[in-house]
């Protein structure tokens, strides 16, 4: 009877293991997806500078 307590607590603990492994890639994933957002939002800052700096140029080409 011990040898199968013993069989199930060892089952138990490589579930929670595996589980801890999901939840550490399910945060990484998160991580990825929030640095992914913070990319993507300096890239559309860069590009409305650059409009503005285009638009600048060419009101004072014209002016």
């Amino acid at each position: 009877m011990e040898a199968i307590w013993t069989g199930a607590e060892a089952i138990w603990t490589g579930a929670e293991a595996i589980w801890t492994g999901a939840e550490a890639i399910w945060t990484g994933a998160e991580a990825i997806w929030t640095g992914a957002e913070a990319i993507w939002t300096g890239a559309e800052a860069i590009w409305t500078g650059a409009e503005a700096i285009w638009t600048g140029a060419r009101v004072t080409r014209t002016s």
